[in-house]
């Protein structure tokens, strides 16, 4: 009876693993500020009213890096217990429209509930379900992974937009967020 137990669990996890790789593979990239894939903001305090740069990023192959780090919010969805061993750090997170996939294309990644692997010195302390959150993760190409680098508490009136990707919003980087009433 053992034997079979085993044999279920080791399906089961490799079910979720086999679920999480096809889900990330069909998914994409996004960091808060709609930073370049190398990671950098390019045009941080510049203001774009009304043009654009005539690159639709959408179908523009870039340059496959190793390491992509990209900015999301989300709400909790379930936390690790002792309780229950196939459990993990999971979050619903918001569309993020400049994910670069596997073969350099950046296709953008729907909002959807993702497991999320711990990277070192982030702590799940303090944060409980239905917390809504902001987190880093860094997806790896070689080997091939992805971990929450970094993870903050975000207020409970923060309003979270789910939906689907779309890389035409950050078609030359024009994605500023929400109009904060500014000039």
């Amino acid at each position: 009876m053992k034997t079979t137990h085993t044999h279920i669990r080791v399906a089961v996890a490799g079910l979720i693993s086999l679920g999480l790789l096809s889900g990330i593979a069909a998914c994409e990239k996004k960091p808060a500020s709609n930073p370049t894939p190398s990671g950098q903001d390019e045009h941080a305090g510049h203001n774009h009213d009304g043009h654009d740069h005539g690159t639709d990023v959408s179908t523009e192959q870039l340059h496959i890096q190793d390491e992509y780090t990209y900015t999301v919010r989300g709400e909790i969805d379930q936390m690790p217990s002792a309780d229950a061993p196939m459990s993990a750090f999971r979050v619903h997170h918001e569309a993020i429209h400049n994910f670069v996939n596997s073969k350099g294309d950046m296709k953008g990644m729907n909002s959807m509930t993702m497991e999320f692997p711990l990277g070192e010195h982030v702590s799940l302390d303090g944060f409980v379900v239905g917390d809504k959150v902001s987190m880093d993760f860094t997806v790896t190409r070689e080997p091939w992974g992805y971990f929450v680098t970094k993870l903050e508490k975000l207020p409970t009136e923060t309003e979270l937009v789910f939906g689907k990707a779309d890389p035409s919003r950050i078609s030359g980087e024009h994605d500023h967020g929400d109009d904060q009433g500014g000039e």
